[in-house]
């Protein structure tokens, strides 16, 4: 009857351990803001965007509990566009483990343009 005991024990420090993880990511870095873009540099550990988690898709649902989500931390930096400086579009995405430099358009206009930059190839890395 002890087992049992000695379970509850361990998923609660591995749910704290996990806690302590997120709260050691690197701040992102604001490289470039304007009225139609925000250029920042994406630190290991953020996820680009909601349901980052290899199984593809973007979920929105999740963005408002997932404290790796990047999109969703710039949200609520109000780094944004729109009325409430929340409006942000990922023109493209980094896998989790990865750094890097991230594009994320303030207005679908400015989406736009950035998406058809990309499939040209008019993006130099």
């Amino acid at each position: 009857q002890s087992n049992p005991t000695h379970q509850v024990r361990r998923h609660t420090s591995k749910a704290s351990t996990s806690v302590s993880n997120i709260r050691k990511l690197e701040k992102p870095e604001v490289i470039f803001s304007n009225n139609h873009v925000l250029v920042v540099n994406k630190p290991a550990g953020w996820k680009s965007q909601p349901g980052d988690g290899g199984g593809g898709g973007n979920n929105q649902n999740n963005s408002a509990i997932d404290p790796k989500c990047l999109l969703t931390y710039l949200q609520s930096q109000e780094l944004g566009g729109g009325s409430l400086n929340n409006f942000l579009i990922p023109t493209h995405r980094l896998d989790q483990p990865c750094t890097g430099v991230l594009i994320f358009a303030k207005n679908g206009k400015a989406a736009s343009r950035v998406q058809v930059a990309w499939a040209k190839r008019k993006v130099k890395k």
